[in-house]
């Protein structure tokens, strides 16, 4: 596989990603408490994809590097979140499976 054949299906992987968090998301009741995890989730989730993309065609190496960083942060803000739904236990043992396997 080339530099460029991954790039592509790793875009493509981190839509995936992203899209299947979101579809996910919908399940969780809608309250006050939820509210600040549905968001950060969301963000945190989206942003993968956006900044690996960016990074594919930043013009610098830092700056692909900086992005590449960025990716990294959010991945692990994204499982922090993702391991705290699997927690709540006002969350049906059905909707906590769905997050899990993400």
């Amino acid at each position: 596989m080339t530099n460029t054949e991954f790039k592509v299906q790793m875009e493509g992987r981190t839509v995936v990603f992203a899209a299947a968090v979101m579809n996910v998301l919908v399940l969780i009741p809608a309250n006050p408490v939820t509210k600040t995890i549905i968001w950060q989730l969301s963000k945190s989730a989206t942003s993968i994809g956006v900044n690996y993309s960016e990074a594919n065609h930043s013009e610098f190496r830092d700056d692909f590097i900086h992005k590449l960083a960025i990716v990294v942060k959010e991945t692990c803000e994204t499982i922090f979140w993702l391991r705290l739904i699997a927690k709540l236990e006002f969350i049906s043992v059905e909707q906590r499976k769905e997050f899990l396997a993400l």
